[in-house]
């Protein structure tokens, strides 16, 4: 009588659990083909050049024309995401920049590291991929997709811009 009462219990719990997570990860079907060209990217360190530009990583796509009814959202790199953005001085560049943690303070005495925030992840814990691959989001009609990037090419760390004096 106990064990029927416990496989009733358990075997909706393991049905539905199953159902739940399948229908999750049918949410982010990666696309084989993306409806604009890519010609090129890459990413690369990016030097702290002032107190309100940051170090870290950039993550850069180049289209080769502009886009039309598609539009670029997020790329998904190394457990982290950021917002693409279009260059100002060029439509067709797209850069992710992933901001490094550097005001976290490392002491041997737990107590002066209170207040350290804990790093930003990714809030999609769907992708599994290597640390040179990269998924980027972007918008088609309305509807929101995934294309994965693979063997992303890692360039030098930029240089900081010259002010002429």
């Amino acid at each position: 009588m106990k064990l029927a009462t416990l496989l009733y219990g358990i075997i909706p719990l393991v049905f539905f659990s199953s159902c739940s997570s399948s229908q999750q990860l049918q949410n982010f079907v990666l696309q084989e083909q993306v409806p604009f060209e890519i010609v090129e990217y890459y990413y690369q360190d990016w030097p702290q050049h002032t107190r309100t530009s940051p170090a870290g990583i950039h993550v850069t796509i180049v289209l080769k024309e502009n886009l039309n009814s598609i539009e670029l959202k997020e790329v998904f790199f190394r457990d982290k995401q950021v917002e693409l953005k279009p260059e100002l001085r060029a439509p067709k560049v797209y850069v992710g920049k992933f901001p490094k943690q550097t005001d976290r303070i490392l002491n041997a005495d737990p107590v002066k590291e209170y207040g350290n925030k804990p790093p930003q992840f990714s809030k999609n814990g769907s992708f599994k991929f290597s640390s040179n691959d990269a998924i980027i989001s972007y918008t088609e009609r309305g509807k929101l997709l995934y294309y994965k990037l693979t063997d992303i090419e890692e360039r030098g760390t930029r240089q900081a811009p010259r002010n002429p004096r």
